[in-house]
């Protein structure tokens, strides 16, 4: 990229939109966050605490 800007959101960024009671944890060895709504459970694994929140953010988000 030239001259270009990309953003890329912190870990706090992230959870900042989460709801309440979101966890993150070490699951299988990965970096997971966890959502349990009453509609659904939402479990992401990812490489990193903030790629994983993202990823439960999208899954929230998304509509099906």
């Amino acid at each position: 990229l030239y001259n270009d800007r990309v953003f890329t959101p912190s870990l706090e960024d992230i959870t900042d939109l989460l709801p309440s009671g979101f966890v993150l944890e070490m699951w299988d060895g990965r970096h997971s966050c966890k959502i349990d709504t009453d509609q659904n459970l939402i479990q992401t694994k990812a490489d990193n605490f903030a790629e994983a929140a993202a990823l439960a953010w999208i899954a929230l988000n998304t509509h099906q």
